[in-house]
């Protein structure tokens, strides 16, 4: 093949190449070793070192071979010397990471259980090994060899040295082969039977052993779990407790306010109706928002109740609906009539009693509200004592500030 090649004065020369190689693909000759089956690179034969040469070389040009088992010095093949040069220009590859080697003086020791289950290993092996001896030893002793008959042995004394004697000696020895085979087989056997029945048995006892110890553990599991809801509910039953003192103690901090609120106005010890503060004006129940006061024995009756004690609704109503609890003595708030809305009583479409809406808060005999109450308007919502059974009754709940439907607070309250 023939290549132009420029000079450094600038001319152009025509020099030829020989590019042949004389080693070629097509002329080398193909390994005597056919390879084996469990190594799919070396079964092909024209492969030079298993197409790797950087883990393999072919010295002999017939099979390949590793290549750490030759120095790798100049006399060495190519591959080799290439690796010899890759572990002394780059000599970390060849090291170990270190997140594969452990910290100097790091111990590492097995716990308690891989001791326990190595210990139970050992002793599985020795009784599998024990009992293999002993059921190959029995088994062996199930066929004895055949021994020479006593023709036998009067036809070797009588032909001694002669062909008959020769033909029953080789009959005697055939047969004797074939029992001591079939004696070795019986007792390979039975070993193999006693060491699987061995196992079998070490199997059972390692999942009884299992079962329970799961079971145990479930259980334990169990008790925990119920010790916990146990703690859990003493906790809520604390907090309650604790609420509940702290509602009694605010209820009666409150019942004390009260009474030095009506022995500061002069109420005190005045039967209803003759005389508020100052002793000479009236006794007060309740207030609405815009602070006009509920006289006390003027309020209006209670909403019904049927005979379970469940609020009753409005008969003949028909789906969601409220009944009213009518204040006709108390001005309405334009002051061009008489009565107002005192407490309003909702209701579902079954007829069970959604909420309370009360227009009004309790005050002391004076006038002055309650302290610790929801302002006018508030809520009592029902929740019922048994959701599956209406009639078991209902729980009226506490007080919450509300603005119902369509109300609009006045300018300055």
């Amino acid at each position: 093949m023939s290549v132009g090649l420029r000079t450094p004065q600038g001319r152009a020369s025509s020099q030829r190449l020989d590019t042949s190689i004389p080693n070629s693909v097509d002329s080398s000759p193909k390994d005597s070793f056919l390879g084996s089956v469990d190594n799919p690179p070396s079964l092909h034969r024209y492969f030079y070192a298993r197409a790797n040469p950087l883990r393999y070389i072919d010295p002999t040009g017939h099979q390949s071979e590793e290549a750490n088992s030759h120095n790798t010095d100049e006399s060495a093949p190519a591959g080799a010397r290439m690796r010899q040069q890759i572990d002394e220009r780059l000599p970390w590859l060849a090291q170990p990471s270190q997140a594969d080697t452990p910290p100097q003086g790091t111990v590492h020791e097995e716990g308690w259980l891989a001791r326990a289950w190595g210990w139970w290993g050992q002793k599985k092996e020795v009784a599998k090994r024990w009992m293999r001896d002993r059921t190959g030893a029995l088994g062996r002793k199930l066929f004895d060899p055949p021994s020479a008959s006593a023709r036998e042995q009067e036809i070797q004394k009588a032909f001694q040295g002669t062909a008959t004697a020769e033909a029953a000696a080789r009959d005697y020895n055939q047969k004797r082969k074939i029992g001591e085979g079939v004696q070795q087989v019986s007792g390979d056997v039975a070993g193999a039977t006693g060491e699987l029945a061995t196992e079998g048995a070490f199997q059972y006892a390692e999942a009884q052993v299992g079962g329970r110890l799961a079971g145990a553990l479930a259980r334990g599991a169990g008790r925990g779990r119920q010790l916990l809801r146990n703690v859990a509910k003493d906790a809520d039953d604390a907090i309650e407790a604790e609420v509940r003192a702290n509602r009694r103690a605010a209820a009666a901090e409150a019942r004390a306010a009260g009474q030095a609120d009506e022995a500061l106005s002069g109420g005190g010890g005045t039967p209803p109706g003759s005389g508020g503060p100052g002793g000479g004006g009236p006794r007060y129940h309740s207030v609405y928002e815009d602070g006009t006061l509920v006289v006390e024995g003027r309020q209006p009756p209670r909403l019904p109740r049927m005979k379970s004690g469940v609020p009753e609704p409005e008969p003949g109503a028909v789906g969601p609906h409220s009944r009213l609890r009518w204040d006709p003595d108390t001005p309405s708030r334009s002051g061009r009539g008489r009565g107002r809305v005192y407490q309003e009583r909702q209701f579902d479409e079954a007829g069970n009693p959604v909420r309370d809406i009360d227009y009004t808060s309790p005050t002391y005999p004076s006038g002055r509200p309650r302290p610790g109450h929801a302002p006018p308007p508030h809520e009592h919502a029902f929740t019922p004592n048994d959701p599956a059974r209406p009639q078991a009754g209902f729980k009226r709940g506490d007080p919450v500030p509300i603005e119902p439907p369509g109300y609009k607070r006045p300018e300055g309250k």
